[in-house]
């Protein structure tokens, strides 16, 4: 009986100690939130790095941030090898009347 004892004492200290602690890393509280998700859905293959870590949480929420903050993670060859903006148009399914309204209307002069 004792050993339950414990396990409720530290499920107990467990609750207040994630309340209550002051994270020094500050990495260190959203890779635990993660990884504690993760575990919950069990899809976590090992080993998983904190590059890993970045990325995916990077890409899940990319979407807080502005076209220029996102672009200005870029280097400038990269942005300049984008594709043309009537391909991304015809990717999102834009009709082929509107991308050629949109590009006689930004037209820069030669």
């Amino acid at each position: 009986m004792r050993y339950g004892i414990c396990i409720a004492e530290s499920r107990i200290t467990g609750a207040y100690g994630n309340n209550h602690y002051c994270w020094h890393h500050p990495k260190g509280k959203q890779l635990l939130n993660q990884l504690y998700e993760l575990y919950l859905k069990e899809e976590v293959v090992m080993p998983y790095t904190w590059e890993d870590f970045e990325r995916d949480y990077a890409k899940a929420h990319v979407h807080l941030l502005s076209p220029q903050e996102r672009l200005s993670g870029l280097p400038v060859e990269e942005i300049l090898n984008l594709p043309p903006v009537e391909e991304v148009f015809k990717h999102f399914g834009v009709p082929p009347e509107v991308i050629k309204e949109y590009l006689s209307a930004h037209k820069k002069p030669h």
